[in-house]
């Protein structure tokens, strides 16, 4: 038994020894080295277990990916990533990457639904006014003189159709792009047509007014505003009947 011993001199010639078994402490070291080993694999298990489960999380991510453009690739084009939400304590970098690359193929799917509908629309709206071209030249070829202004009409109400269409599938597509917004003083930009219609108003004996209380700021594309106060003005004085008083108030 490993014991511990001390000596001490005294009178006489004597000496008091001492001594004190170290079986209990050398039990205590062997069973504290044992827990220090047993915690250390504890938690050499637990991070086994954290890597292995972040690892097939990213794996089944990037895999949900990864069948996404195999779908798409077969003509799926519905197909989505949809990640976790991001307002989620898990959501990281990869999960933004997710709703970045669904929000760009949501944005091609609206572009490509907006090409076939103008295309559509066009070989709809076209047929009949180069149907009627094909007709008056054909007419003028015959010694109709007269049919060559209607046909040079007829193209060019065809070409303003064309444009129109065009502009309107523009703005379809910008749907949602704010980036060219900005503060515009609509009550300005009102007051600027309204001198410009005016003239035109008057030439059909039509009277405009205009009142506006305080300056109205609003977020948008000043050109499209424009276009559209202008669409409203133009649709006034062409619709309504002569004597009228066309009254604009923001």
């Amino acid at each position: 038994t490993p014991l511990l011993v001390r000596s001490t001199p005294l009178r006489d010639d004597r000496v008091l020894v001492v001594g004190r078994d170290m079986f209990a402490v050398s039990n205590t070291v062997r069973n504290l080295v044992l827990l220090i080993g047993a915690g250390v694999v504890v938690l050499a298990l637990i991070l086994f277990g954290l890597t292995r489960w972040h690892i097939d999380r990213l794996r089944r991510r990037t895999a949900r990916m990864n069948d996404t453009f195999d779908e798409i690739a077969k003509g799926h084009l519905d197909a989505r990533i949809r990640p976790d939400d991001p307002d989620d304590d898990m959501a990281d970098e990869l999960d933004e990457l997710g709703l970045h690359i669904d929000g760009m193929l949501d944005r091609r799917n609206r572009l490509l639904t907006l090409r076939k509908r103008l295309t559509d629309q066009l070989a709809h709206e076209i047929r009949s006014p180069l149907a009627r071209l094909d007709a008056t030249l054909s007419h003028a070829e015959d010694g109709g003189h007269d049919s060559i202004e209607t046909a040079r009409q007829d193209l060019s109400k065809t070409l303003v159709l064309l444009d129109g269409l065009l502009d309107i599938s523009a703005l379809e597509a910008q749907a949602g792009d704010r980036r060219n917004f900005r503060p515009v003083a609509l009550n300005d930009l009102t007051a600027e047509l309204f001198d410009l219609f005016e003239p035109l108003a008057e030439t059909h004996h039509l009277t405009l007014v205009m009142s506006a209380e305080d300056a109205i700021m609003v977020a948008g594309d000043p050109a499209q505003l424009g276009r559209l106060i202008s669409n409203l003005f133009d649709n006034a004085i062409k619709y309504a009947p002569p004597e009228t008083i066309i009254a604009v108030t923001l």
